[in-house]
């Protein structure tokens, strides 16, 4: 099923639930243009989650090209959400990065900081 499709400038967003689990494919480029977007997007997908009781958030960041400041803000208001969730309503996320794209593992390694019972980041082989 396909529940959060969007596009603002140079990004592009991906949402699908299907056997329990909610992926979410971002590409292109998070910078001024698109933050509000981004936004819309990690609410959107937090409400599903919540009401489809999925247990795991699957974000693939591999065909993103770029994020800025706002945009990591954006997740860490995201990760904060779901931290506050009681424990029987709340599900994990986990980030798939690309290994090519270095400031992907930089950034999104430090998300985990926020929430670490929460974040899974992994980088599949080239």
């Amino acid at each position: 099923m396909d529940v959060l499709t969007t596009a603002a400038a140079s990004f592009v967003s991906k949402g699908e639930c299907a056997d329990g689990n909610l992926r979410l494919a971002l590409s292109g480029e998070i910078d001024m243009a698109s933050n509000a977007a981004l936004s819309t997007v990690l609410t959107a997908t937090h409400e599903e989650a919540v009401r489809a009781k999925v247990g795991t958030v699957s974000v693939d960041l591999t065909a993103l090209n770029f994020v800025n400041s706002s945009g990591l803000k954006h997740f860490v208001t995201w990760l904060r959400a779901v931290s506050e969730l009681a424990p029987s309503a709340g599900y994990r996320i986990t980030f798939i990065c690309s290994r090519v794209a270095k400031w992907q593992q930089r950034s999104i390694e430090v998300l985990r900081c926020f929430a670490p019972d929460v974040v899974t980041v992994v980088m599949p082989e080239a």
